[in-house]
């Protein structure tokens, strides 16, 4: 069996190519990481609970995450559904927990449902009511948050 001269010269240029390639004492490299790779569960709500329906006042200590939720309350409370929709937005972008993100997320869901009532059936469709009734039901599983009495 011969091989061309063709041949011959690809199968050299071929073990050249790995044979440089390979460190010394022929062992193949491996990977190495120079950050954690990050892990696929998720972080905890580690504050106490939000309250669904926050107090209309200031409090000395609100983080702006806190701030968001009580303005998007306080907008739906008013009827200004559009408005809390973009706090709710703006709380979920800030939100550091999945709870705090998935009650954010509840809240522009119901506060969207209640300006679809009030576009198709006006404010005789009660849609702050609908809101207050939709929210709790889209919140009862999240543990970080309470009903204020």
């Amino acid at each position: 069996m011969s091989l061309t001269h063709r041949g011959l010269i690809a199968v050299l240029g071929f073990c050249f190519l790995v044979g440089c390639g390979l460190p010394d004492k022929g062992q193949l490299p491996t990977a190495t990481y120079s950050q954690p790779i990050p892990t696929l569960t998720p972080k905890t709500c580690d504050d106490s609970p939000r309250f669904l329906n926050p107090d209309e006042a200031q409090k000395p200590q609100e983080t702006d995450l806190d701030r968001y939720f009580r303005l998007a309350y306080k907008e739906e409370a008013e009827g200004n559904f559009e408005t809390a929709i973009a706090y709710y937005q703006k709380a979920a972008n800030l939100a550091t927990c999945d709870c705090d993100k998935q009650h954010a997320l509840a809240g522009k869901q119901a506060a969207q449902e209640a300006q679809n009532l009030v576009d198709r059936y006006g404010v005789e469709s009660k849609p702050t009511q609908y809101f207050w009734g939709r929210l709790q039901e889209l919140t009862q599983s999240l543990p970080c948050v309470q009903i204020q009495q």
